[in-house]
C-alpha cells in the first residue's frame, strides 16, 4: 500500500494563554514586531503611540504593559511566539543557532564523522511554523538547507581580508560579521569565519563537491533522522508538545494524479513515446525545418582547434558510436558553407568574427547555424569567455543566423556520442522544427510564460520575458523587458493575444504561467489590456516555483526512493499544490530514474473565473503545467519545470548580458536560445 507523508510535524498547544510583555520602545535582548501583528487584545492607546515596531518578552515586567495573549486567537503573534521559545529551547541545550531572513530557526547539528584539520562541517536544518491545508491546527515544517562549513581557526589566528568575511559564528550563534558592534569585532578569538568561495580561494582550502545519486532519499532520511533524535516526543517551554506521530501522513483522499498518458509524447509517424530519446531514436521527429529553405552550417573555432572542428563534423554528418549522425537521428541535412568557415587568432575572437560576417553575403533562401567550438567551457570562472559567448549570439542573431556552441574537450570526450543527441535536437528546434508534441488533443488556452533573471551587481533590475504557444509546440514570438517595465509586459501580452487571435476563432482562456506572485502593480496593466480588447476571456495566473528547500515536500515511504510517482499532487493550501514532476512514470518503473527532482509548487489565482475552485479544473491547469515540462528541446532529458518558465529564463539570462537588452525581429520567432 502506497504511504505519503509531507515535513510537517503537527503539535499539541498546551497552553492556550500566555503571558507577554511589550515596549513601545526597544529594549536590548527584547523581540521585535511589527505592530499589525501585535494581539488582538492589545490596548488602543499602546497601539497608536507605536510607529512602526513594538518589543516583547515573556513574562510580566513592572515598567512595561503586559497581556495575556490567547495563542489560538493570535496565530500571527503565536508565530513569533514559538519562534521564540525554540530558538531558546536549541540555544539552552548549546546547538548553533541562526534566524534566517525570514525569522525561521535554523538548527545547526556537526557532522562527527568529518575529519578535517581546517574546517567543521554542519548539516543545516530550518524549522517554521506554518498554517495550512492539511493540518488543520499548528505544525511545525522541517526543511534540511545543505551542509555548512565553518573554520576552526578564529580570525584572530588567521590572515583574512575582512571584506570577504560575510556570515561567521560567533558566541554560538551564525550572524553576519557586518552586524557586529566595533567592540564585539575586537573579540576575534570568539569570531569564526563561514566559508565562501573568497575565503577558500584566499586560503587554498578545498571547495567540496556534495553529490547523491538520489537527493531525495537523502532528504527525507536527513529530515527523518532529526526528528528522531531532537524532536521526538519533546516539550517546548510550557507550550507545545511535539506529537510521537512523527511526520504528517495524508490519506490517499488528499492525493491526486495528473490525468492518464499525460506524460505520452508524439513523435513521428503518429507514434507515441514517454522517454524523448526513444521516441525521436525510433520514429524520428514530428516535423523537420522548412523545406522552401536550405539549410547551411558555418564552423567557426580557433586555428589550433582544426582537429576538434574536424571530429565534431565527422561525428554530425557520419555519426559518433550509438549517435547515427543528424540526418539519421532528427532528418536534417548535414551541409557545410566551407566558403564561410571561420578561423580566429586571438583570445578575444568577437572583432575578426565580426569582421569575417560583414564580408559575407547570405542568400534569403538559405537557413544558417554557426557552430562554435568554444575553447573555455561556458559557466566557468573565466567572466571573459562568457562574455564572449554573450557576444557571439548578440552579432550572430543580427545576421539571422542561429548558433550552437560547444565545449572543446567535450567533443574528445568517450561519452559525447551521449552529448551529441542533446546537440541534435537543440538544432532542430532552433532551424524551425518540431522534436515532439504531447500525444494530446489541442487545446484553446492561451498559454503565456513569464520568467526573469535577477540581476548580477552591474544590472540594477530584472530583466523578464514572455513565451507563448500552445500545446502543439507552436508558438507566437518572444519578447524581452525590464522587470520595472510593467508596460512593456502589458504590450507583451497584447501582442501575443492579437496574434493568437488573429489565427483561431475562439480562445477559451488566457493562462499565465508567471515566476513568482504577481503583484497589483503587475496585474494592473494586464486587466486594462483586457479591457482594451474587449475579451471577456478568463483570466488565470499560475505562479510555479521549485520548493528545493525551505518548503513542503511530499514523499513516498513505500517506495525505497521516498519520491512519489510522476504527476501526483496534492494541495497544500487553499489554492497552492505540489506537483511531482520527475521520471518516475510508474509505481514499479522499469526504466531509469533521472535526478529525482524536488516537487514545484503551484499557485493558481483566478480574477474572473469562478470554476478555479473545482477540483477538475484545477487538474486541468496542473497538467497544463506538468505537459509543458515536457516540451523542453534543449536536451532528451526532461526538465521538472514547464517551458514556459524555462525558456523565459533562459532568454532573460541571455540577453540580459547583450550590449542592446533587446532581440532582433529574427530573435522574436526562432528558438534560438536553446
Amino acid at each position: 500500500m502506497i504511504g505519503y507523508e509531507v515535513n510537517i510535524l503537527p503539535f499539541t498547544l498546551l497552553n492556550d494563554e500566555v503571558e507577554i510583555t511589550f515596549s513601545s520602545i526597544e529594549v536590548e535582548g527584547w523581540q521585535r514586531i511589527y505592530k499589525r501583528n501585535l494581539p488582538q487584545n492589545i490596548p488602543a492607546k499602546f497601539f497608536e503611540e507605536l510607529d512602526q515596531y513594538a518589543w516583547w518578552s515573556i513574562g510580566k515586567t513592572e515598567t512595561c504593559i503586559t497581556q495575556k495573549v490567547n495563542l489560538s486567537k493570535n496565530k500571527w503573534f503565536a508565530k513569533y511566539y514559538f519562534n521564540k521559545i525554540l530558538y531558546d529551547y536549541f540555544q539552552e541545550r548549546d546547538f548553533i543557532v541562526n534566524r534566517n531572513f525570514i525569522s525561521d530557526t535554523e538548527v545547526y547539528i556537526e557532522d562527527q564523522t568529518y575529519i578535517n584539520n581546517d574546517i567543521r562541517k554542519f548539516k543545516r536544518f530550518s524549522l517554521r511554523f506554518t498554517h495550512n491545508s492539511l493540518v488543520p491546527d499548528n505544525c511545525l515544517l522541517v526543511t534540511y538547507e545543505g551542509v555548512t562549513s565553518i573554520l576552526k581557526r578564529n580570525i584572530g589566528q588567521v590572515k583574512i581580508e575582512e571584506n570577504n568575511i560575510k556570515r561567521i559564528l560567533y558566541k554560538g550563534k551564525i550572524t553576519k560579521y557586518d552586524d557586529l558592534s566595533i567592540v564585539e569585532k575586537k573579540e576575534v578569538e570568539s569570531i569564526f569565519p563561514i566559508l565562501n568561495r573568497n575565503i577558500r580561494k584566499e586560503l587554498n582550502l578545498p571547495f567540496d563537491r556534495y553529490y547523491s545519486k538520489n537527493k531525495y532519499k537523502m532528504y527525507f532520511d536527513l529530515i527523518q533522522s532529526f526528528y528522531e533524535n531532537h524532536l521526538q516526543d519533546i516539550q517546548i517551554g510550557n507550550s507545545i508538545q511535539i506529537l510521537r506521530s512523527g511526520f504528517y501522513k495524508p490519506h490517499n483522499s488528499y492525493i491526486h494524479h495528473t490525468s492518464e498518458d499525460s506524460n505520452l509524447l508524439l513523435f513521428g509517424n503518429d507514434n507515441n513515446n514517454f522517454i524523448p530519446y526513444n521516441g525521436i531514436k525510433e520514429n524520428g521527429p514530428i516535423q523537420g525545418p522548412d523545406p522552401k529553405k536550405k539549410i547551411k552550417f558555418i564552423f567557426i573555432f580557433h586555428e589550433n582547434d582544426k582537429d576538434y572542428a574536424n571530429k565534431l563534423f565527422s561525428y554530425l554528418g557520419k555519426g559518433y558510436k550509438s549517435f547515427p549522425g543528424l540526418k539519421s537521428f532528427v532528418n536534417i541535412d548535414f551541409i557545410v558553407d566551407r566558403e564561410k568557415t571561420i578561423r580566429f587568432v586571438n583570445t578575444n575572437p568577437i572583432p575578426e568574427i565580426s569582421n569575417a560576417l560583414k564580408k559575407f553575403k547570405f542568400e534569403d533562401d538559405e537557413t544558417y547555424a554557426g557552430i562554435y567550438i568554444s575553447q573555455i567551457k561556458k559557466g566557468s570562472d573565466d567572466e571573459a569567455e562568457d562574455l564572449i559567448y554573450f557576444r557571439l549570439k548578440e552579432i550572430l542573431l543580427n545576421y539571422r543566423i542561429t548558433s550552437q556552441v560547444i565545449y572543446k574537450e567535450n567533443i574528445t570526450n568517450p561519452s559525447f556520442n551521449y552529448f551529441l543527441p542533446n546537440i541534435a535536437i537543440a538544432l532542430l528546434a532552433k532551424l524551425g522544427g518540431i522534436p515532439w508534441r504531447l500525444y494530446r488533443p489541442i487545446q484553446n488556452d492561451l498559454v503565456i510564460g513569464i520568467g526573469a533573471k535577477r540581476g548580477t551587481q552591474n544590472q540594477n533590475s530584472y530583466v523578464g520575458s514572455a513565451f507563448c504557444f500552445i500545446n502543439d509546440g507552436s508558438f507566437y514570438g518572444f519578447n524581452v523587458f525590464e522587470k520595472k517595465d510593467t508596460r512593456a509586459l502589458s504590450e507583451s501580452i497584447k501582442s501575443a493575444i492579437q496574434a493568437y487571435v488573429s489565427e483561431n476563432s475562439e480562445c477559451d482562456r488566457l493562462v499565465i504561467h508567471y515566476y513568482k506572485i504577481m503583484s497589483r502593480k503587475e496585474r494592473e496593466p494586464i486587466q486594462r489590456m483586457l479591457k482594451q480588447l474587449n475579451l471577456r476571456i478568463p483570466y488565470i495566473v499560475v505562479t510555479i516555483n521549485e520548493t528545493k528547500s525551505r518548503d513542503y515536500v511530499l514523499f513516498d515511504t513505500s517506495f525505497d526512493g521516498k519520491m512519489p510517482q510522476s504527476g501526483t499532487f496534492i494541495k497544500i493550501r487553499w489554492n497552492e499544490f505540489l506537483l511531482c514532476n520527475n521520471t518516475r512514470y510508474s509505481q514499479k518503473t522499469i526504466t531509469k530514474i533521472d535526478g529525482f527532482p524536488f516537487p514545484i509548487k503551484i499557485r493558481i489565482e483566478s480574477f474572473n473565473y469562478a470554476k478555479v475552485d473545482d477540483i477538475k479544473v484545477v487538474r486541468e491547469l496542473i497538467d497544463q503545467v506538468y505537459q509543458f515540462s515536457r516540451m523542453y528541446w534543449k536536451s532528451v532529458r526532461q526538465r521538472n519545470m514547464p517551458v514556459t518558465i524555462e525558456y523565459s529564463k533562459l532568454i532573460a539570462d541571455i540577453v540580459s548580458n547583450f550590449n542592446k537588452k533587446e532581440l532582433v525581429p529574427f530573435a522574436k520567432n526562432t528558438l534560438w536560445f536553446l
